[in-house]
Protein backbone atom coordinates (compact mmCIF):
# COMPACT_ATOMS: atom_id res chain seq x y z
CA UNK A 1 0.00 0.00 0.00
CA UNK A 2 1.36 3.40 -1.36
CA UNK A 3 3.04 2.15 -4.29
CA UNK A 4 0.48 1.90 -6.28
CA UNK A 5 -2.98 3.60 -6.59
CA UNK A 6 -5.80 1.55 -4.26
CA UNK A 7 -8.07 -0.81 -6.83
CA UNK A 8 -11.60 -0.67 -6.73
CA UNK A 9 -12.54 -4.21 -6.90
CA UNK A 10 -16.65 -3.22 -6.57
CA UNK A 11 -18.00 -0.70 -8.37
CA UNK A 12 -22.01 0.03 -8.29
CA UNK A 13 -24.06 1.71 -11.57
CA UNK A 14 -25.71 4.27 -10.15
CA UNK A 15 -27.85 4.43 -13.24
CA UNK A 16 -29.16 1.04 -12.80
CA UNK A 17 -31.55 -0.71 -10.21
CA UNK A 18 -29.97 -2.73 -7.78
CA UNK A 19 -31.31 -5.98 -9.02
CA UNK A 20 -29.81 -6.10 -12.08
CA UNK A 21 -26.27 -5.55 -10.52
CA UNK A 22 -24.44 -8.49 -10.93
CA UNK A 23 -22.20 -7.27 -8.18
CA UNK A 24 -24.86 -7.00 -5.83
CA UNK A 25 -26.49 -9.49 -3.84
CA UNK A 26 -29.54 -9.94 -1.49
CA UNK A 27 -29.19 -13.32 0.52
CA UNK A 28 -26.53 -15.41 2.63
CA UNK A 29 -25.37 -18.39 0.94
CA UNK A 30 -22.77 -20.40 0.11
CA UNK A 31 -23.41 -20.84 -3.86
CA UNK A 32 -23.30 -17.31 -4.54
CA UNK A 33 -20.66 -16.89 -7.12
CA UNK A 34 -17.48 -14.52 -6.59
CA UNK A 35 -17.81 -11.49 -7.73
CA UNK A 36 -14.02 -10.36 -8.02
CA UNK A 37 -10.95 -11.74 -6.55
CA UNK A 38 -8.52 -10.00 -3.40
CA UNK A 39 -4.75 -10.72 -2.72
CA UNK A 40 -4.21 -11.68 0.87
CA UNK A 41 -2.78 -8.36 2.22
CA UNK A 42 -4.46 -6.27 -0.22
CA UNK A 43 -5.93 -2.73 0.12
CA UNK A 44 -8.96 -2.15 -2.19
CA UNK A 45 -11.76 0.46 -2.50
CA UNK A 46 -15.53 -1.30 -2.47
CA UNK A 47 -18.83 0.74 -3.33
CA UNK A 48 -22.09 0.34 -2.18
CA UNK A 49 -25.73 1.47 -2.60
CA UNK A 50 -27.71 2.48 0.32
CA UNK A 51 -29.26 -0.73 2.10
CA UNK A 52 -33.21 -0.07 -0.16
CA UNK A 53 -30.99 -0.25 -3.33
CA UNK A 54 -32.36 3.07 -4.12
CA UNK A 55 -36.06 2.62 -3.21
CA UNK A 56 -36.30 5.84 -0.82
CA UNK A 57 -36.61 9.29 -2.76
CA UNK A 58 -35.09 12.84 -1.26
CA UNK A 59 -38.51 14.44 -0.67
CA UNK A 60 -41.18 15.53 2.06
CA UNK A 61 -43.26 12.48 1.80
CA UNK A 62 -43.16 9.39 4.28
CA UNK A 63 -44.98 7.29 1.97
CA UNK A 64 -41.84 5.07 0.29
CA UNK A 65 -40.72 4.68 4.06
CA UNK A 66 -44.62 3.17 4.75
CA UNK A 67 -44.47 0.89 1.35
CA UNK A 68 -41.33 -0.17 1.01
CA UNK A 69 -40.58 -3.14 -0.13
CA UNK A 70 -38.34 -5.55 2.52
CA UNK A 71 -38.08 -8.37 0.43
CA UNK A 72 -35.81 -6.55 -2.01
CA UNK A 73 -33.06 -5.08 0.96
CA UNK A 74 -29.51 -4.87 2.32
CA UNK A 75 -28.04 -5.41 -1.14
CA UNK A 76 -24.35 -5.77 -0.54
CA UNK A 77 -21.31 -5.81 -2.73
CA UNK A 78 -19.37 -8.89 -3.37
CA UNK A 79 -18.82 -11.78 -2.37
CA UNK A 80 -14.95 -11.32 -2.97
CA UNK A 81 -12.41 -14.08 -2.82
CA UNK A 82 -9.80 -13.30 -0.41
CA UNK A 83 -6.94 -15.42 -1.77
CA UNK A 84 -5.03 -17.65 0.41
CA UNK A 85 -8.52 -17.81 3.40
CA UNK A 86 -9.76 -21.41 3.56
CA UNK A 87 -12.11 -22.55 5.95
CA UNK A 88 -10.77 -22.19 9.63
CA UNK A 89 -9.05 -19.19 9.26
CA UNK A 90 -9.84 -16.10 10.05
CA UNK A 91 -10.56 -13.10 7.87
CA UNK A 92 -8.85 -9.68 9.84
CA UNK A 93 -10.69 -6.72 7.99
CA UNK A 94 -9.26 -3.58 8.67
CA UNK A 95 -11.21 -0.48 7.80
CA UNK A 96 -9.27 2.04 6.07
CA UNK A 97 -11.87 4.49 5.84
CA UNK A 98 -15.65 5.26 4.52
CA UNK A 99 -16.86 8.12 2.82
CA UNK A 100 -19.51 9.59 0.44
CA UNK A 101 -17.78 10.75 -2.73
CA UNK A 102 -19.28 12.82 -6.31
CA UNK A 103 -20.74 9.20 -7.25
CA UNK A 104 -22.67 8.84 -4.54
CA UNK A 105 -24.65 12.41 -4.94
CA UNK A 106 -28.46 11.78 -5.04
CA UNK A 107 -29.92 13.42 -7.94
CA UNK A 108 -33.86 14.34 -8.64
CA UNK A 109 -35.10 12.78 -11.50
CA UNK A 110 -38.05 11.57 -12.96
CA UNK A 111 -37.15 7.98 -11.43
CA UNK A 112 -36.91 8.52 -7.93
CA UNK A 113 -36.26 5.22 -6.58
CA UNK A 114 -33.49 4.69 -8.54
CA UNK A 115 -29.60 6.29 -8.07
CA UNK A 116 -28.29 8.78 -10.15
CA UNK A 117 -24.73 10.33 -10.25
CA UNK A 118 -24.70 14.05 -10.67
CA UNK A 119 -21.17 12.90 -12.87
CA UNK A 120 -23.34 11.06 -15.15
CA UNK A 121 -26.09 12.94 -15.05
CA UNK A 122 -23.78 15.99 -16.08
CA UNK A 123 -22.32 13.96 -18.67
CA UNK A 124 -25.46 13.19 -20.01
CA UNK A 125 -27.48 16.62 -20.20
CA UNK A 126 -24.50 18.55 -19.81
CA UNK A 127 -26.03 20.25 -17.23
CA UNK A 128 -24.58 21.93 -13.81
CA UNK A 129 -26.45 19.30 -10.99
CA UNK A 130 -27.60 21.79 -7.97
CA UNK A 131 -28.55 18.27 -5.47
CA UNK A 132 -26.40 17.45 -2.93
CA UNK A 133 -25.16 14.72 -1.23
CA UNK A 134 -28.14 13.51 1.02
CA UNK A 135 -29.09 10.57 3.30
CA UNK A 136 -32.29 9.76 5.05
CA UNK A 137 -33.73 8.13 8.66
CA UNK A 138 -36.91 5.88 8.58
CA UNK A 139 -39.21 5.22 11.34
CA UNK A 140 -40.95 1.93 9.57
CA UNK A 141 -44.58 1.68 9.79
CA UNK A 142 -45.91 -1.23 12.47
CA UNK A 143 -47.50 -3.02 9.17
CA UNK A 144 -44.39 -3.27 7.63
CA UNK A 145 -41.62 -3.33 9.42
CA UNK A 146 -42.18 -1.46 12.65
CA UNK A 147 -39.25 -1.33 15.17
CA UNK A 148 -38.56 -1.70 18.78
CA UNK A 149 -40.96 1.22 19.58
CA UNK A 150 -43.48 0.86 17.16
CA UNK A 151 -46.11 0.18 20.35
CA UNK A 152 -45.93 4.07 20.56
CA UNK A 153 -44.56 5.49 17.47
CA UNK A 154 -46.52 3.13 14.51
CA UNK A 155 -47.18 5.35 11.77
CA UNK A 156 -43.92 5.47 9.16
CA UNK A 157 -42.03 8.93 9.07
CA UNK A 158 -38.83 10.20 7.32
CA UNK A 159 -36.38 12.56 7.60
CA UNK A 160 -33.57 13.60 4.77
CA UNK A 161 -30.24 14.93 5.99
CA UNK A 162 -28.01 16.88 4.18
CA UNK A 163 -24.16 16.52 4.52
CA UNK A 164 -21.44 19.34 4.56
CA UNK A 165 -18.04 17.40 4.79
CA UNK A 166 -18.27 15.48 8.22
CA UNK A 167 -21.48 17.25 9.50
CA UNK A 168 -25.14 16.81 8.60
CA UNK A 169 -28.10 18.68 8.82
CA UNK A 170 -31.80 18.40 8.26
CA UNK A 171 -34.51 20.57 7.31
CA UNK A 172 -37.16 17.62 8.83
CA UNK A 173 -34.98 18.31 12.20
CA UNK A 174 -34.43 22.03 12.20
CA UNK A 175 -32.01 23.42 14.43
CA UNK A 176 -29.84 20.55 14.81
CA UNK A 177 -25.82 20.01 13.32
CA UNK A 178 -23.96 17.10 14.03
CA UNK A 179 -20.68 14.65 13.03
CA UNK A 180 -21.45 12.31 11.57
CA UNK A 181 -19.02 8.50 11.80
CA UNK A 182 -19.45 7.02 8.54
CA UNK A 183 -19.22 2.89 9.12
CA UNK A 184 -20.81 -0.01 7.34
CA UNK A 185 -23.84 -1.71 8.84
CA UNK A 186 -23.12 -4.81 7.86
CA UNK A 187 -19.91 -7.21 7.03
CA UNK A 188 -19.33 -10.58 6.66
CA UNK A 189 -18.37 -13.74 4.98
CA UNK A 190 -20.50 -16.35 3.60
CA UNK A 191 -22.15 -19.50 5.73
CA UNK A 192 -21.22 -22.95 5.20
CA UNK A 193 -23.45 -25.07 3.46
CA UNK A 194 -23.81 -26.53 7.12
CA UNK A 195 -24.09 -23.23 8.76
CA UNK A 196 -26.72 -21.66 6.69
CA UNK A 197 -28.64 -25.10 7.69
CA UNK A 198 -28.40 -24.47 11.01
CA UNK A 199 -29.56 -20.79 10.54
CA UNK A 200 -32.62 -21.89 8.96
CA UNK A 201 -33.43 -24.29 10.97
CA UNK A 202 -33.31 -22.73 14.33
CA UNK A 203 -35.05 -19.98 13.25
CA UNK A 204 -37.80 -21.81 11.80
CA UNK A 205 -38.30 -23.21 15.20
CA UNK A 206 -38.07 -19.53 16.65
CA UNK A 207 -40.80 -19.02 14.02
CA UNK A 208 -42.85 -22.15 14.81
CA UNK A 209 -42.94 -21.45 18.91
CA UNK A 210 -43.70 -17.62 18.01
CA UNK A 211 -47.21 -16.41 19.77
CA UNK A 212 -46.27 -12.99 19.53
CA UNK A 213 -48.16 -10.94 17.39
CA UNK A 214 -45.67 -9.65 14.93
CA UNK A 215 -42.69 -11.20 13.14
CA UNK A 216 -39.85 -12.63 15.18
CA UNK A 217 -37.68 -14.21 12.27
CA UNK A 218 -37.58 -14.05 8.45
CA UNK A 219 -37.01 -17.53 6.69
CA UNK A 220 -35.70 -17.72 3.25
CA UNK A 221 -37.70 -15.56 0.76
CA UNK A 222 -37.81 -16.80 -2.81
CA UNK A 223 -39.39 -13.55 -3.59
CA UNK A 224 -36.91 -10.72 -4.98
CA UNK A 225 -34.09 -12.68 -3.88
CA UNK A 226 -30.91 -11.32 -5.94
CA UNK A 227 -27.79 -13.85 -6.56
CA UNK A 228 -25.29 -11.43 -7.81
CA UNK A 229 -23.89 -13.63 -11.39
CA UNK A 230 -25.86 -16.94 -10.30
CA UNK A 231 -27.36 -18.39 -13.66
CA UNK A 232 -31.39 -19.48 -13.37
CA UNK A 233 -30.98 -22.98 -11.93
CA UNK A 234 -28.82 -21.93 -9.11
CA UNK A 235 -30.53 -18.09 -8.55
CA UNK A 236 -33.40 -20.36 -7.67
CA UNK A 237 -31.47 -22.93 -5.34
CA UNK A 238 -30.15 -19.86 -3.65
CA UNK A 239 -33.80 -18.12 -3.53
CA UNK A 240 -35.19 -20.84 -1.92
CA UNK A 241 -32.33 -21.60 0.86
CA UNK A 242 -30.31 -18.24 1.12
CA UNK A 243 -30.63 -16.77 4.50
CA UNK A 244 -32.13 -13.11 4.82
CA UNK A 245 -29.78 -10.58 5.39
CA UNK A 246 -31.71 -8.45 8.22
CA UNK A 247 -30.44 -10.50 11.31
CA UNK A 248 -26.87 -10.73 12.76
CA UNK A 249 -25.97 -14.27 13.37
CA UNK A 250 -23.15 -15.46 15.93
CA UNK A 251 -21.17 -17.35 12.98
CA UNK A 252 -20.50 -14.64 10.54
CA UNK A 253 -21.58 -11.49 11.91
CA UNK A 254 -23.24 -9.64 9.32
CA UNK A 255 -25.95 -6.85 10.14
CA UNK A 256 -23.64 -5.79 13.41
CA UNK A 257 -24.64 -2.09 13.04
CA UNK A 258 -21.89 -0.92 15.15
CA UNK A 259 -21.63 3.32 15.53
CA UNK A 260 -18.04 3.28 15.54
CA UNK A 261 -16.83 0.94 13.64
CA UNK A 262 -15.36 3.34 11.50
CA UNK A 263 -11.64 4.42 10.50
CA UNK A 264 -9.26 1.99 12.25
CA UNK A 265 -11.45 -0.65 13.17
CA UNK A 266 -10.44 -4.07 12.84
CA UNK A 267 -12.86 -7.11 12.61
CA UNK A 268 -11.62 -10.43 12.81
CA UNK A 269 -13.86 -12.89 11.04
CA UNK A 270 -14.47 -16.56 10.95
CA UNK A 271 -13.99 -18.32 7.59
CA UNK A 272 -16.72 -21.34 6.71
CA UNK A 273 -15.82 -21.01 3.06
CA UNK A 274 -13.26 -21.64 0.49
CA UNK A 275 -12.15 -17.66 -0.58
CA UNK A 276 -14.38 -16.57 2.19
CA UNK A 277 -16.66 -14.73 -0.10
CA UNK A 278 -16.74 -11.51 1.70
CA UNK A 279 -19.54 -8.95 1.72
CA UNK A 280 -19.98 -5.21 2.80
CA UNK A 281 -22.67 -2.90 2.65
CA UNK A 282 -25.25 -0.93 4.48
CA UNK A 283 -23.53 1.56 5.30
CA UNK A 284 -24.67 4.74 7.97
CA UNK A 285 -23.38 7.96 7.94
CA UNK A 286 -24.01 8.06 11.63
CA UNK A 287 -25.99 5.92 14.33
CA UNK A 288 -27.14 5.70 17.62
CA UNK A 289 -26.55 2.89 20.06
CA UNK A 290 -28.83 0.69 18.28
CA UNK A 291 -31.32 1.21 16.06
CA UNK A 292 -34.40 1.42 17.62
CA UNK A 293 -36.69 2.39 15.01
CA UNK A 294 -35.92 -0.32 12.44
CA UNK A 295 -34.23 2.74 10.04
CA UNK A 296 -32.42 4.45 12.60
CA UNK A 297 -29.09 5.70 11.25
CA UNK A 298 -28.76 7.81 8.60
CA UNK A 299 -28.60 5.81 5.48
CA UNK A 300 -26.16 6.52 3.04
CA UNK A 301 -24.58 5.00 -0.50
CA UNK A 302 -20.41 5.50 -0.37
CA UNK A 303 -17.19 3.62 -0.71
CA UNK A 304 -15.38 1.73 1.80
CA UNK A 305 -11.58 1.28 1.83
CA UNK A 306 -10.49 -1.68 3.50
CA UNK A 307 -7.36 -4.11 4.23
CA UNK A 308 -7.59 -7.74 4.22
CA UNK A 309 -5.53 -10.57 5.82
CA UNK A 310 -5.81 -13.91 6.63
CA UNK A 311 -4.83 -15.49 9.72
CA UNK A 312 -4.23 -19.04 8.93
CA UNK A 313 -5.95 -21.55 11.51
CA UNK A 314 -7.27 -18.55 13.13
CA UNK A 315 -10.44 -20.26 14.58
CA UNK A 316 -8.47 -22.74 16.38
CA UNK A 317 -5.89 -20.80 17.25
CA UNK A 318 -7.68 -18.01 18.56
CA UNK A 319 -10.38 -20.23 19.92
CA UNK A 320 -12.97 -17.76 17.51
CA UNK A 321 -16.37 -19.01 16.71
CA UNK A 322 -17.80 -15.44 16.42
CA UNK A 323 -16.24 -12.25 14.99
CA UNK A 324 -14.47 -9.85 17.22
CA UNK A 325 -14.84 -6.59 16.66
CA UNK A 326 -12.22 -3.72 17.33
CA UNK A 327 -13.46 -0.06 17.09
CA UNK A 328 -10.69 2.33 15.69
CA UNK A 329 -9.81 5.65 17.56
CA UNK A 330 -12.05 7.93 15.61
CA UNK A 331 -15.03 9.30 17.01
CA UNK A 332 -17.30 12.68 17.28
CA UNK A 333 -16.92 14.70 20.49
CA UNK A 334 -20.38 15.79 21.26
CA UNK A 335 -19.22 16.60 24.99
CA UNK A 336 -18.02 19.84 26.76
CA UNK A 337 -15.14 17.29 26.92
CA UNK A 338 -13.65 19.38 23.36
CA UNK A 339 -10.72 21.66 24.13
CA UNK A 340 -9.83 24.55 22.02
CA UNK A 341 -5.69 25.41 21.10
CA UNK A 342 -4.20 28.38 21.04
CA UNK A 343 -0.36 28.47 19.40
CA UNK A 344 2.88 30.05 20.75
CA UNK A 345 4.61 32.75 19.05
CA UNK A 346 7.97 34.81 20.60
CA UNK A 347 7.12 38.01 19.28
CA UNK A 348 5.48 40.80 21.61
CA UNK A 349 2.54 42.78 21.83
CA UNK A 350 5.24 45.55 20.68
CA UNK A 351 6.09 43.80 17.71
CA UNK A 352 9.42 43.18 18.72
CA UNK A 353 11.20 39.25 18.19
CA UNK A 354 12.43 37.73 21.34
CA UNK A 355 14.37 34.44 21.43
CA UNK A 356 12.35 31.16 21.22
CA UNK A 357 13.65 29.10 24.64
CA UNK A 358 10.72 29.68 27.02
CA UNK A 359 13.24 28.91 29.53
CA UNK A 360 16.16 31.21 29.32
CA UNK A 361 16.56 35.44 29.19
CA UNK A 362 18.22 37.71 26.22
CA UNK A 363 21.15 36.62 27.72
CA UNK A 364 20.76 32.94 26.78
CA UNK A 365 20.92 31.87 30.93
CA UNK A 366 18.39 29.49 32.40
CA UNK A 367 15.50 30.58 34.60
CA UNK A 368 15.40 28.28 37.10
CA UNK A 369 14.37 28.86 40.35
CA UNK A 370 16.59 27.07 42.86
CA UNK A 371 13.88 26.19 45.06
CA UNK A 372 11.22 24.76 42.80
CA UNK A 373 12.96 23.49 39.56
CA UNK A 374 10.61 26.19 38.26
CA UNK A 375 10.85 28.85 35.11
CA UNK A 376 11.24 32.60 36.34
CA UNK A 377 8.54 34.41 34.66
CA UNK A 378 10.00 37.66 35.34
CA UNK A 379 12.54 37.45 32.73
CA UNK A 380 10.82 35.05 30.48
CA UNK A 381 9.66 37.58 27.59
CA UNK A 382 8.27 34.99 25.36
CA UNK A 383 5.38 33.96 27.62
CA UNK A 384 4.66 37.58 28.35
CA UNK A 385 4.51 37.99 24.55
CA UNK A 386 2.07 35.23 24.44
CA UNK A 387 0.05 36.37 27.13
CA UNK A 388 -0.53 39.44 25.61
CA UNK A 389 -2.03 38.12 22.50
CA UNK A 390 -4.56 36.42 24.54
CA UNK A 391 -5.22 38.28 27.44
CA UNK A 392 -8.13 41.03 26.61
CA UNK A 393 -7.03 43.62 29.72
CA UNK A 394 -4.12 44.87 30.37
CA UNK A 395 -1.23 42.81 30.84
CA UNK A 396 0.23 43.31 34.78
CA UNK A 397 4.17 43.41 35.60
CA UNK A 398 5.15 39.75 36.53
CA UNK A 399 7.58 41.96 39.21
CA UNK A 400 4.84 43.04 40.88
CA UNK A 401 3.35 41.66 43.98
CA UNK A 402 -0.27 40.86 42.47
CA UNK A 403 1.06 39.31 39.22
CA UNK A 404 -0.91 36.34 38.96
CA UNK A 405 1.57 33.70 36.80
CA UNK A 406 -1.71 32.26 35.19
CA UNK A 407 -1.37 34.85 32.84
CA UNK A 408 2.01 33.64 31.16
CA UNK A 409 1.76 30.31 29.43
CA UNK A 410 3.61 27.97 27.25
CA UNK A 411 5.61 29.80 24.68
CA UNK A 412 6.67 28.87 21.03
CA UNK A 413 7.14 25.18 20.31
CA UNK A 414 4.11 24.48 23.01
CA UNK A 415 0.53 24.53 22.44
CA UNK A 416 -1.80 25.43 25.07
CA UNK A 417 -4.47 22.74 25.80
CA UNK A 418 -7.97 24.43 27.39
CA UNK A 419 -10.95 23.09 28.14
CA UNK A 420 -13.95 24.80 26.16
CA UNK A 421 -15.90 25.48 29.11
CA UNK A 422 -13.27 27.40 30.88
CA UNK A 423 -13.50 29.89 27.59
CA UNK A 424 -17.54 30.12 27.37
CA UNK A 425 -17.49 30.86 31.44
CA UNK A 426 -16.75 34.83 31.77
CA UNK A 427 -15.47 34.10 35.41
CA UNK A 428 -11.33 34.10 36.26
CA UNK A 429 -10.59 30.62 35.95
CA UNK A 430 -9.01 29.15 39.09
CA UNK A 431 -6.02 27.40 39.58
CA UNK A 432 -7.53 24.04 38.80
CA UNK A 433 -9.67 24.99 36.08
CA UNK A 434 -7.44 25.44 33.26
CA UNK A 435 -4.93 23.34 31.89
CA UNK A 436 -3.05 26.18 30.03
CA UNK A 437 -3.21 28.50 32.83
CA UNK A 438 -4.41 31.65 31.26
CA UNK A 439 -7.57 34.07 32.07
CA UNK A 440 -9.71 33.36 28.83
CA UNK A 441 -12.75 35.45 28.91
CA UNK A 442 -15.76 35.38 26.46
CA UNK A 443 -14.60 38.48 24.40
CA UNK A 444 -11.69 36.36 22.87
CA UNK A 445 -14.26 34.11 20.80
CA UNK A 446 -15.97 37.48 20.31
Amino acid sequence: MGKSEIRTVGKVDLRKPASEQAILHNRWHPDIPFAGTIEDGETVKIECVDWTGGQIGNNDSADDIRNIDLTRIHYLTGPFEIKNAEPGDVLLVEIMDVQVECSFIFASSPQPRHYYSPCVEEMISNNPFQDQPWGFTGVFDKSNGGGFLDEIYPSAAKAIWDFEGIFCTSRHIPHVKFAGLIHPGILGCAPSAEVLGTWNMREAELIAANKLDRQVALPPEPANAHAGVADAVLKEKIAKEGARTVPGRPEHGGNCDIKNLSRGSRVYLPVHVPGAKFSVGDLHFSQGDGEISFCGAIEMAGIITINFKVVKNGMADLGLKSPIYIPGPVEPQFGAGRHIYFEGFSVDEHGKQHYNNPFEDNTGKDNYSDSNDQPDYSTSHNRRSFSAHLHPGPLSNPSDPGHDPRQVICAVDFVALCPVDTILDPKPATSNENLCGIRLYTSILG
